[in-house]
């Protein structure tokens, strides 16, 4: 029997903000242009920090950093691609249109590997930490922010030596209750 690797690894996932969503829903083949010249964007951010995308679902995007090609500095990676993306999705348009996007970034372990069926495999990876992306990304909307970090990802940035951020590269938005954690999470932003 086949056992997967796990890894720790820096996962990111982000959505379109739902207002921009909503304005080209009735118009799905203009919706699709804007999608794609947003995401040839974003792509090419994730690909130049290291980054790997597993899937686009919708308008959203699960990228990750450390799988399956191995990066020391993955949560440097996740974390500069994060405040890249912002600033290029804030300072440019998509076929005309101005956009925002929310991020969830955690760090942790995980299981990766190709799953699906036997013609038809997917390069993934399954873990709680992709979860608790996709609920930071969530809970951007109620604190108002962009990005939400987890605490495990901050600290790892933290670890290098020398320090790749001044204490002043976050900010420190609390420990939270996010759906589907008994104890509260730590969690910070990237400053505007």
């Amino acid at each position: 029997m086949f056992i997967p690797p796990i890894a720790t690894i820096g996962i990111l996932i982000f959505f379109l903000a739902q207002r921009n969503v909503l304005k080209f829903a009735l118009i799905t083949f203009f919706f699709v242009e804007v999608l794609n010249d947003y995401f040839s964007e974003i792509v090419t951010i994730i690909e130049e920090h290291n980054g790997v995308i597993t899937q686009f679902q919708g308008d959203a995007v699960l990228a990750i950093f450390n799988v399956p090609i191995e990066d020391e500095y993955h949560t440097l990676n996740a974390i500069n691609t994060a405040r890249e993306i912002i600033d290029v999705v804030s300072e440019n348009t998509f076929c005309g249109h101005q956009l925002s996007c929310r991020i969830g970034i955690t760090t942790g372990d995980v299981v990766a590997g190709n799953v699906g069926a036997k013609d038809r495999l997917n390069y993934t990876v399954h873990g709680d930490i992709v979860n608790l992306a996709a609920r930071l990304e969530q809970l951007n909307k109620e604190f108002s922010t962009n990005v939400l970090i987890a605490a495990s990802t901050v600290e790892r940035a933290n670890s290098f030596k020398p320090k790749r951020f001044s204490s002043d590269y976050f900010d420190e938005i609390g420990n939270i209750q996010v759906r589907g954690k008994e104890e509260g999470v730590s969690v910070y932003t990237l400053p505007s």
